[in-house]
């Protein structure tokens, strides 16, 4: 896994060689509604981390952020989930700060039909 991937406001932890996400044999769960979720580690700043993304290479609802709420500086951990495999763009970013966006892209690949995790919050 690639270190650290981000700026001087938010950065984004573990992202994998070659931008594949999920991959034969690798991490990761599916949702009951047959979304692909990973769980990320985030560094920030003081504020409300706010991930959002879409995929580029085909229409798809857009990704969803679940995270326990955090606006103290450190870590933060949460899951990104993607509602479909694909080629997806993900932003990051404090809410309250437009000069902290983070972007980046990764492939989604759906490796095989579980396992299923049943999330605690809604997303």
């Amino acid at each position: 896994m690639i270190d650290r991937t981000g700026n001087a406001f938010v950065a984004v932890h573990g992202l994998w060689p070659e931008g594949v996400i999920l991959k034969p044999g690798g991490p990761g769960f599916l949702t009951p509604d047959g979304a692909l979720g990973m769980k990320f580690p985030w560094s920030k700043v003081a504020g409300k981390l706010v991930v959002t993304g879409r995929r580029l290479d085909a229409d798809a609802a857009p990704l969803r952020f679940c995270t326990h709420e955090n606006l103290g500086p450190g870590g933060q951990t949460s899951y990104v989930i993607f509602s479909t495999p694909g080629c997806w763009e993900v932003t990051a970013r404090l809410a309250e700060r437009d000069d902290s966006k983070l972007t980046f892209v990764t492939k989604v690949v759906k490796f095989d039909d579980g396992p299923v995790r049943l999330l605690r919050q809604p997303c």
